[in-house]
């Protein structure tokens, strides 16, 4: 709006209602889509490091478990024997290409 002496003028630029794009609808439907795979993907991604924490819960003794993850090495001596929990980087490949007796 702009004041002059004798009254107010109305400036205005486009359509009267207002301008609208063509593709809006379709791009709000495609973050919609977006998120809700985003989301899918995380749902997946915690049950899997739940089900990863279970088991080595249930492989693991609970002093071993807090040491694995706080990043320190886990290594107990007995008398009799000497436990070292470890995972060894690259076995699964290296061990799919071995036969049994190497």
């Amino acid at each position: 709006d702009i004041n002059t002496a004798n009254n107010v003028w109305n400036i205005k630029v486009g359509k009267n209602e207002g301008f609208v794009p063509r593709w809006k609808n379709k791009s709000i439907a495609a973050a919609l889509v977006g998120a809700f795979i985003v989301s899918f993907m995380l749902m997946i991604i915690c049950i899997e490091s739940q089900s990863h924490h279970d088991l080595l819960r249930d492989m693991l003794p609970p002093k071993a478990l807090r040491k694995i993850k706080n990043y320190k090495t886990c290594v107990e001596k007995y008398e009799i024997a000497t436990v070292f929990f470890s995972e060894i980087v690259g076995y699964t490949a290296m061990s799919a290409e071995m036969s049994a007796i190497q």
